[in-house]
């Protein structure tokens, strides 16, 4: 059982048995952005979702996201990094080398391959944020582009072959 709840809202404010794009009776109505999953009726607890890259380019991996998409470090060790967005500490990146003995599951052991994961920032200006990044040379692999969906993007690629989408702000009404 899903709970739905409306952009900024504090509480559910309708219930389904799937998620939909949208209400046909509220349009404002964004099941996709603000499901809050039940378990037997009781309401997940969670908090919001991190990140993670598990890599032997831990040094490399933090200088992109610190040059080219403004992260700062919030802890450092020689296997681990956390990085977070600076005007969002609570928003963060966590970047840490394979096979550490103190980590105890083999799931987070192996190093990430390349493929079948992208990152979404949005950004309020984005047509500012790439003209920034192509004055300063940045490795833009796809330039500025206005989808037939909509979406105004541009990419890059991060040391691990992750793509980074650069997307502008969505609006949600």
């Amino acid at each position: 059982m899903y709970f739905a709840r409306k952009i900024g809202a504090k509480s559910p404010v309708g219930v389904t048995d799937a998620p939909k794009q949208n209400s046909k009776n509220d349009p404002g109505f964004f099941f996709n952005l603000c499901i809050i999953k039940t378990i037997k009726g009781e309401q997940m607890a969670f908090q919001q979702i991190q990140t993670g890259i598990i890599t032997e380019k831990l040094i490399e991996t933090k200088t992109f996201y610190e040059k080219w998409l403004g992260l700062q470090t919030k802890f450092e060790s020689e296997w681990f990094v956390l990085l977070c967005l600076p005007n969002r500490t609570d928003v963060e990146l966590a970047i840490m080398k394979p096979n550490q003995t103190q980590v105890r599951k083999s799931y987070f052991q192996n190093s990430y391959q390349g493929k079948g994961v992208w990152f979404i920032f949005e950004s309020n200006d984005v047509k500012k944020e790439f003209e920034m990044m192509k004055q300063n040379n940045a490795p833009i692999d796809l330039p500025l582009t206005t989808e037939e969906w909509g979406d105004t993007h541009f990419t890059l690629i991060d040391p691990n072959g992750i793509g980074i989408d650069i997307v502008q702000e969505r609006s949600t009404t």
